[in-house]
């Protein structure tokens, strides 16, 4: 537990600074040019930003800074901040448990593969990212509709799943099941997704809200790097941002 917290804090901490950074680089933006940016109205289509992340040349920006995911931005061609959100939240994961996820979700997206999933009913609950389960966020929304969970019987489950609560396993399993095939489904269907909850979301379930909180801050320090280089990496500069600053 006490890991948990010291790793929210250095996550938020980092979030800070780099915000710091990002209104730093709007005074010198303002000083220069005139031009009065506001973080919370910068467009998030922007054309020039989105070419940076599509050619990986992301060194200095917020989480997306690492060889790995430059390569990965330019496999993946980022369009939107949904796949920026997905990209981060794949890649922590395949830090521990491999890329096979990362390479499907960039395949797919590209149109290179098959979008399909292990049971049928789980189509809707993944349309958005291209049938791959990535966030703990979808599997709680099945578990209410597929078998019927309250809201705080899903996030429990996402807990027991999370920190492999042992005695609390067969139950939670039992009452997927069981509940499942009161509403309609089969146990083949609910005997797989419950086996694929087990190997793909404990001990790693990323939030999607965290992820796209995350997408959102790289956008902002993408755009500033696309848009004003030299006031970003001079707020960069004089924040003393160290390398570990860039990535949670």
């Amino acid at each position: 537990m006490v890991d948990i917290i010291e790793n929210g804090k250095k996550a938020y901490n980092m979030e800070l600074k780099i915000l710091s950074v990002l209104e730093d680089a709007c005074k010198a933006i303002k000083q220069n040019y005139g031009i009065a940016l506001d973080l919370d109205t910068i467009p998030i289509d922007d054309s020039k930003t989105f070419e940076l992340l599509q050619q990986g040349q992301t060194g200095k920006v917020f989480v997306f800074h690492r060889k790995a995911l430059q390569r990965y931005l330019r496999e993946l061609h980022p369009e939107n901040l949904d796949h920026l959100a997905a990209l981060y939240a794949l890649y922590w994961v395949s830090r521990f448990y491999g890329n096979r996820k990362l390479k499907h979700y960039i395949a797919r997206k590209n149109g290179r593969e098959k979008i399909e999933c292990a049971a049928l009913c789980m189509a809707k609950f993944l349309k958005e990212t291209y049938g791959i389960g990535i966030y703990v966020d979808q599997m709680m929304l099945m578990s209410q509709h597929i078998a019927g969970f309250s809201k705080a019987e899903s996030e429990e489950l996402g807990k027991v799943l999370y920190k492999r609560v042992s005695n609390k396993w067969p139950l939670f399993e039992r009452m997927f099941i069981e509940r499942g095939m009161n509403n309609g489904f089969d146990i083949a269907e609910l005997q797989i997704i419950w086996s694929q909850w087990y190997n793909e979301f404990a001990y790693y379930g990323f939030s999607k809200a965290r992820a796209a909180s995350l997408a959102r801050i790289a956008y902002l320090s993408a755009y500033f790097k696309a848009n004003y280089p030299d006031e970003y990496l001079d707020a960069i500069s004089r924040s003393n941002m160290k390398k570990d600053d860039y990535f949670i």
